[in-house]
């Protein structure tokens, strides 16, 4: 084996190929990676005689150098005297020089050649520690819109769902809730804070109309002791009288008082409207007079019902078909039904008294 500087020359024992080594640590093997070394103290031994070709190890491909020179690494040719054999790869340098090093500098090479900075030995690997309990997962914080609105939620920990997953069933259950009030409000339901239909005693799909509005006078009462029937808004009335409420109806009840009042914090909430949907009677809203009216008196009890120029218009009816009937004293000269359809083409005025027609 040849040394230089601190280096030693030996050989690669996976490969066989010419391989530089320190007495201290391991070096890559130039040609394999294979750890070589550390040489110890069998390093600074004299050096043995060089072997000759012959006696060399089957695919080292290592010949041995003219005398007086130094062996050449795997795969290489030796130097000429006087010179040192280059590195792998590279042609040997001219008299007097070093061989310049390709490698110097790289950080996993380093110390593997001549010149080139010794690497650290690796440092010992910490024991293996007896490993802790795994602390409880903390609880899973987070919010879903729903409509624009941010529902905060708060899970506890230690699930082994993730996040997403728990997103989405709470997602798929509010997604359920919502399905299931549009089902329940189109199969007839009340929704929260409406008026059922039962408690007024009448139909919940198509309520007979004049039953409609006496119906509400029990609620009105409840709300404004001097309550009064105002006005009707019913959009689609069949030939029997019956409002199919699906497609929208009015009924407003009035404080009499109320209305009249030249205070505007009594007259804010002196207006009741009742909207009957497909989910009951909404009537939640506040409402007020702009400005005290004058001259408010109760109207007369319709001698003529809805269900009477009903029975008039109807015979003008294809069957199925149904007209829009209301009745406003704000916008009527008399009091009357009025009765209006496109098809056929209708708009006329029939008397509470006698359900007479107007002209």
């Amino acid at each position: 084996m040849t040394t230089n500087q601190g280096y030693v020359q030996t050989r690669c024992p996976r490969c066989g190929a010419g391989a530089w080594a320190l007495p201290t640590q391991a070096v890559p093997c130039q040609s394999c990676g294979q750890a070589v070394g550390p040489i110890g103290a069998a390093a600074m031994a004299p050096q043995a005689a060089p072997i000759p070709p012959a006696q060399m190890p089957y695919g080292t491909g290592a010949g041995a150098a003219p005398y007086g020179q130094q062996a050449a690494p795997y795969g290489q040719q030796a130097a000429p005297y006087g010179q040192q054999a280059a590195p792998y790869g590279q042609q040997a340098a001219p008299y007097g020089q070093q061989a310049a090093n390709p490698y110097a500098g790289q950080q996993q090479f380093a110390g593997a050649y001549p010149g080139s900075a010794p690497a650290p030995m690796p440092a010992a690997a910490p024991a293996a520690a007896t490993p802790a309990a795994a602390p409880a997962s903390p609880a899973a914080q987070f919010s879903v819109n729903v409509g624009g609105i941010k529902i905060p939620f708060k899970l506890g920990g230690g699930g082994g769902m993730s996040k997403f997953k728990i997103i989405g069933s709470v997602v798929l259950v509010i997604a359920l809730s919502i399905a299931g009030v549009i089902i329940k409000m189109k199969m007839g339901g009340t929704a929260k804070g409406n008026l059922s239909y039962a408690s007024l005693g009448v139909d919940s799909k198509k309520p007979d109309g004049d039953k409609l509005i006496a119906a509400l006078a029990t609620p009105a009462k409840k709300w404004k002791k001097d309550a009064m029937w105002w006005s009707a808004n019913f959009q689609a009335v069949d030939a029997e009288g019956r409002v199919d409420v699906s497609k929208g109806a009015e009924v407003v009840y009035i404080s009499e008082n109320g209305v009249q009042s030249n205070a505007k914090s009594v007259r804010k909430d002196s207006i009741k409207k009742y909207g009957a949907g497909s989910a009951g009677v909404k009537h939640r809203d506040l409402w007020g007079a702009t400005d005290a009216w004058e001259g408010v008196e109760q109207h007369p009890a319709p001698q003529c019902t809805i269900k009477d120029v009903m029975a008039i218009v109807g015979k003008q009816l294809p069957a199925g078909k149904t007209v829009r009937v209301t009745f406003d004293p704000k916008f009527a000269d008399y009091y009357a039904w009025r009765v209006l359809s496109d098809n056929p083409k209708m708009d006329t005025l029939y008397a509470f008294s006698d359900c007479s027609v107007i002209k």
